[in-house]
């Protein structure tokens, strides 16, 4: 079975405002994203982003979420 390292990931992400009406300076006022933190099982790292499974067993893998790089803060990994 191939090891994989593991590794916290903190990022930046969009979110979705309110989805009711509401005037454009309103809007603009909330204008942020949200940093965000994944941890899992690290299957690439490379120029592209990280890619993260949060399960496997085996050969299989489960929740897997790709991070582009540019919205990459940090990475670090997770010693055991």
């Amino acid at each position: 079975m191939t090891r994989y390292r593991m590794a916290t990931v903190v990022w930046e992400d969009s979110r979705l405002l309110d989805s009711e009406w509401q005037s454009v300076k309103s809007a603009l006022r909330q204008r942020r994203t949200t940093r965000a933190v994944s941890i899992g099982f690290v299957l690439a790292d490379d120029e592209q982003g990280v890619v993260l499974a949060a399960n496997r067993i085996a050969g299989d893998v489960a929740g897997v979420t790709v991070i582009p790089r540019r919205a990459i803060v940090d990475v670090r990994e997770v010693k055991s």
